[in-house]
């Protein structure tokens, strides 16, 4: 009864805000710590297995959530078994991939970094709030509109169909989003406040 109170039925995904902070706070001990220098070393020494158990693990719950979709996909039968756990563990796993994939990048060597650091990768790190904020709508829009009227598609052409969609209205939307609304409210927060009248 408290937690329907205390925190909701859905949506308040504290696991990905908690390996998030577990994340910043070794980062910042690292960068500021008189310990901060050994831990780094040892920290670059496990980031390229954690960052393959990363890719690993958002494989597997991409294609997870895709069995969930759509139920009994051909190909797809082994997640029969873990259809149970979905609702309660899906999360945290995304959580946990998250996690690892960021911790490889921190603390990993700068060869790693590099391609992340290209700069059409930054302006679409530009949009990812308005790619946080209008992929779930639209795709359930596309999901339930758009894709019962196309022909019957196979599973990788049906996959094939979700990105074609996420790139042509998806990543549109969130530019728009991002011209329109979040830009001028960056450089109203970053104006100079002008004089005070009395």
């Amino acid at each position: 009864i408290a937690l329907f109170f205390l925190y909701g039925t859905g949506g308040k995904y504290l696991e990905n805000f908690a390996v998030g902070m577990a994340l910043s706070a070794c980062y910042v001990f690292g960068k500021n710590s008189e310990h901060g220098p050994a831990f780094l070393t040892w920290m670059r020494r496990i980031s390229i297995p954690i960052g393959i158990a990363g890719v690993v693990l958002f494989t597997f719950t991409a294609l997870w959530h895709f069995y969930m979709l759509e139920m009994k996909t051909p190909g797809f039968h082994y997640f029969v078994h873990l259809v149970n756990y979905f609702d309660w563990l899906n999360e945290m796993v995304i959580a946990l991939a998250y996690a690892s994939i960021m911790f490889a990048l921190l603390f990993g060597y700068k060869a790693l970094k590099r391609p992340f650091e290209w700069k059409l990768l930054g302006q679409v790190g530009l949009l990812s709030y308005g790619l946080y904020m209008w992929h779930l709508p639209w795709i359930k829009f596309f999901q339930t509109n758009i894709l019962p009227a196309l022909p019957p598609l196979s599973t990788l052409q049906m996959y094939s169909a979700y990105w074609v969609w996420v790139v042509l209205i998806v990543l549109p939307i969130a530019l728009l989003s991002y011209r329109l609304i979040e830009k001028p409210a960056i450089q109203l927060a970053h104006s100079k406040p002008g004089p005070v009248r009395r």
